[in-house]
């Protein structure tokens, strides 16, 4: 990929807008030398003769606060209460100009409707011998930053104080107000620990009629430079609404979890506007341990480039930051079924009753899933982003709102369903007390099409998360059956074309893929990617993901040079787009290195899995799934370049940490068992491989499928295992019941069905049964070599056998050598 290129002036759509920010810039700080004199240090000749001691005979001015370009705030006493208050004082320019005069009355009429024990409250106003004033409440603390310095609070307290400046900052985005200049200067904060939200000298006001008071030309830059929105940055005012505010709020808890900001603004203006533009965030995990995913996840969300990937309001982003306070499943990571679950397990743990209660929580919180959570936040959003923004009309915003009350309705359903009617009918008297999450889900596919049988976009939803739910315990026919009958729903209601039908068929790919169908996988991947290239554009995240999901999926087809080129362009794109320290960008950073790694292209595939793996613990730590996955292909490419003890000892690492969080019989935890197993087996640590299997074998039927693909893998190993260990008559069922699984779920041209079949014939020929072993030998043969040419491991074993067998019988000498060609990857 080649290295982004400079932006020049001369090409650069947006240099004019920059030179116009900076020339107001400069103006604004210049001003303060021209505009103000210097207030003395001690009482002093200065606020002696301050024009508002004649004004205001009430007041006694004790001091300067804070000064800006255009307003200086003093503290004074109010004579006959005694009371402290603020005096915002601001000069009116000697020429005839009605902006400043207007803005200062926007600010007074703002502040005045603003009720809210976190917003400053205003007192009084006026006008005076070319000053404008207004008196409000004085705060007796410090700026936010001041206070963060000085009292250190714990994570958990920062994330706390954030969510009282966005219930404050609230309160103006319900009222149509952008405040547009949040930073931590303008958030003060008393001595009790109670922030207050200040300055709506910038404000923009949403009028009823749609019009914005506070228009500002285009390339007029609004704002603090550093906490800065992208559109903000561009100059373009028509762009701005109280999603602007989201995105500095973000900027401003960037800064209190990891003591810097997110970008670096130094240096000349347009570099810091292009880097604000361009440039992806650091994740506050990787600079600060202490903060956990969830709060880098809510942070990331506030910073994300495009307004409408954003939380919504400050509203929506009190909301989630409460709802991290609580231990709740946050909306930025809802993606997960199995991540909302173990929130909620994790949240109850160790309570009295605990198996009742993990269930009841569970189940609850597995239907706020990504479907229905994330299409009501979306509907919601597009209310108030139809209230909050010029173009949109008022019959839109009705139209959003009054889909986003059917949205709740649906969803307060299919709550009433899964705690009403799925938990009764879950009897822990009758199964005991640890009744299993694939017990409930049963329950609830059982239930689900007669209990809203008149009700299907209620059902569709559910559906989606059953599916979810089945495939992340290792259920995927179980998966499958959820996902299609969503799509039925879908398709019948909403049309095949509708973007929940191509979100749905995403889901159908990722399980085909998972049970070795690849040619319907890709199909649906192939689908899925062209509605989202036509619908989103090349670099929208859904794009870049559908891509890579093809690319991953062509490699299970054979198709090595497209789906290297596929994931190529996947992990450019997200390295452009995204960032070099984003999730998904490590994601495909890892994917593109499997199939280097696959391709036989080890010298390039390790420095980038090693990449994958420092990114991943950067961004999550140890104890994250990411994180094991990147450390399991770590692993595998160590064994294929030979470095067996260090494969070893990463594959044991990964099975210990996927034990401890997910569970002895989940997929991927059986995965690496199978995977260090395998490694065992081929040093010839035959005993040790052997446990390990059977192991696994004794525990994955009990919670997955018992024809999941894995444990079909861990069969055919096993029986392989025992084969090279003299004990043939073990292996034969074994292998038979790995030829019969891989035949019941994969499809006919699957090279796998080759090698079961082939090591079947070589079981069934140590054990003399010659006929049937040189029926399974040449079936194993032709299916591995049609799907993965002559010379490949599993054609070339299974002619060796051949050759094995018919020298033993004594067969014709032409026959021999024929196949001996073919073991050697030759045709005769």
């Amino acid at each position: 990929m080649s290295a982004k290129q400079p932006v020049h002036a001369s090409s650069d759509p947006r240099h004019e807008l920059w030179i116009d920010a900076a020339r107001a810039e400069f103006e604004r700080h210049h001003q303060r030398a021209a505009d103000w004199p210097t207030v003395a240090s001690g009482p002093g000749n200065v606020l002696d003769e301050h024009p508002l001691r004649e004004a205001l005979p009430g007041y006694q001015l004790m001091g300067e606060i804070s000064r800006g370009g255009q307003a200086v705030v003093y503290r004074a006493r109010q004579n006959g209460t005694q009371r402290d208050v603020a005096i915002k004082v601001i000069r009116l320019p000697s020429t005839a100009n009605t902006s400043v005069l207007a803005r200062f009355e926007r600010e007074v009429h703002i502040l005045g409707q603003l009720k809210h024990s976190n917003v400053v409250t205003i007192l009084d106003s006026g006008q005076t011998r070319g000053l404008l004033y207004y008196i409000m409440d004085y705060v007796d603390g410090c700026n936010l930053d001041e206070y963060l310095d000085l009292h250190k609070p714990d994570i958990h307290d920062r994330a706390r104080l954030f969510a009282k400046i966005c219930a404050a900052v609230s309160v103006a985005h319900l009222r149509g107000v952008t405040h547009r200049d949040l930073k931590p200067s303008n958030v003060r904060v008393d001595a009790a620990g109670e922030p207050h939200v200040l300055d709506f000298g910038l404000a923009k006001v949403k009028e009823l009629d749609g019009s914005s008071a506070g228009h500002t030309l285009t390339g007029d830059f609004v704002g603090s430079l550093p906490w800065a929105s992208p559109e903000q940055v561009e100059g373009r005012p028509e762009h701005l609404d109280i999603r602007t505010d989201v995105y500095s709020l973000g900027v401003m808890l960037f800064q209190a979890l990891t003591g810097r900001r997110p970008y670096d603004v130094s240096g000349p203006l347009r570099e810091a506007m292009e880097r604000i533009c361009q440039t992806e965030p650091p994740s506050v995990r990787g600079l600060n341990r202490a903060v956990d995913d969830d709060l880098s996840a809510i942070v990331a969300r506030c910073l994300r480039k495009k307004p409408d990937e954003r939380y919504q309001s400050a509203g929506d982003l009190q909301r989630e930051l409460e709802r991290y306070l609580r231990g709740d499943a946050i909306e930025a990571k809802r993606d997960s079924a199995w991540y909302v679950l173990r929130k909620a397990i994790h949240r109850h743990r160790g309570k009295a009753a605990a198996a009742a209660l993990l269930l009841a929580t569970g189940v609850y919180s597995v239907v706020l899933l990504s479907y229905l959570y994330k299409n009501e936040a979306r509907l919601r959003g597009e209310a108030q982003t139809a209230l909050a923004t010029a173009e949109t009309s008022q019959r839109a915003a009705e139209a959003a709102r009054v889909e986003a009350e059917k949205q709740t309705r649906i969803a307060e359903a299919v709550n009433d369903f899964l705690n009403d009617d799925l938990l009764a009918a879950v009897r822990p008297d009758e199964k005991g007390r640890e009744v299993t999450v694939a017990e409930v889900l049963d329950g609830a596919a059982a239930r689900l099409n007669s209990r809203f049988e008149d009700q299907p976009e209620v059902r569709a939803p559910l559906h989606i998360t059953l599916g979810r739910s089945y495939l992340e315990l290792g259920k995927p026919k179980l998966a499958e059956a959820q996902f299609l009958a969503a799509y039925e729903i879908i398709r019948t209601k909403l049309g095949e074309d509708h973007r929940d039908a191509f979100f749905v068929r995403g889901e159908l790919a990722r399980i085909y893929q998972t049970t070795g169908r690849p040619a319907e996988a890709s199909e649906l991947a192939r689908i899925t990617l062209e509605y989202y290239e036509r619908a989103a554009g090349r670099d929208h995240k859904e794009t870049i993901t559908a891509r890579g999901n093809l690319g991953t999926t062509l490699l299970t087809m054979n198709q090595p040079e497209e789906s290297e080129r596929l994931l190529r362009e996947t992990y450019e794109d997200a390295l452009r787009v995204l960032g070099p320290e984003n999730e998904s960008t490590a994601h495909w950073m890892n994917s593109l290195a499997m199939v280097l790694r696959e391709r036989g292209k080890l010298t390039e595939a390790l420095p980038l899995q090693e990449q994958a793996v420092a990114l991943a613990r950067k961004l999550h730590g140890d104890d994250h799934t990411t994180t094991q996955s990147a450390l399991g292909n770590l692993a595998t490419t160590l064994r294929s370049l030979g470095r067996h003890d260090e494969a070893i000892q990463l594959y044991e690492q990964v099975l210990a940490a996927r034990r401890r969080m997910l569970g002895e019989a989940h997929p991927s935890t059986l995965l690496t068992l199978n995977n260090l197993a395998t490694m065992r087996g081929f040093l010839r640590q035959h005993e040790q491989a052997a446990a390990l299997l059977e192991e696994g074998l004794r525990i994955g039927p009990t919670q997955i499928e018992p024809n999941h693909p894995t444990l079909i893998s861990m069969r055919s190993n096993l029986a392989t295992i025992y084969d090279r260990m003299g004990r043939p008559s073990e292996a034969e069922p074994l292998h038979r019941a790995a030829v019969v699984g891989g035949e019941a779920y994969l499809p006919a041209d699957h090279p796998y069905l080759g090698l079961y079949r082939g090591r079947l014939g070589n079981c069934l020929r140590l054990l003399g049964c010659d006929e049937e072993a040189e029926s399974f030998l040449l079936d194993g043969y032709r299916i591995s070599r049609a799907t993965e040419g002559p010379k490949s491991i599993n054609a070339t074993n299974a002619a060796s056998s051949l050759v094995e067998l018919y020298t033993a019988q004594g067969a014709e000498a032409d026959l021999i050598a024929e196949w001996q060609l073919r073991a050697a990857g030759s045709e005769p």
